[in-house]
């Protein structure tokens, strides 16, 4: 994190009148967080996959959630979504994926 000062202006007149300390975060670049729905579903085993479509069918919860991921029409997964997360870790929590299996398959690279 970096500092630097900024001036304060008068509201009227447009004057310096003063400075101010602020602190500015250091960027780096983020990596891709969007990816091609295709490169999502790669990212699960064959297994894994067909065990969620299955759990689907009868999972109105999983259902809905694979349905707002896949559905987008941009044809993107967005990996930071809050979305992906609350997906996968319910896919965890019924067993379809680990724990592990779902932050690989929710990591942005």
């Amino acid at each position: 994190m970096s500092e630097s000062y900024e001036n304060i202006l008068h509201p009227v007149t447009g004057e310096v009148i003063g400075q101010i300390l602020v602190s500015i975060p250091d960027t780096q670049p983020e990596p891709d967080a969007k990816i091609p729905r295709d490169d999502f579903i790669s990212r699960f085993t064959p297994q894994e996959w067909l065990a969620g479509q299955n759990r689907a069918l009868t999972d109105a919860n999983l259902s809905f959630a694979l349905a707002l991921l896949m559905g987008k029409p941009d044809g993107m997964v967005a990996l930071t979504s809050p979305r992906v997360t609350q997906a996968l870790g319910y896919m965890a929590t019924i067993g379809i994926l680990t724990p592990k299996r779902a932050a690989e398959i929710g990591a942005v690279t």
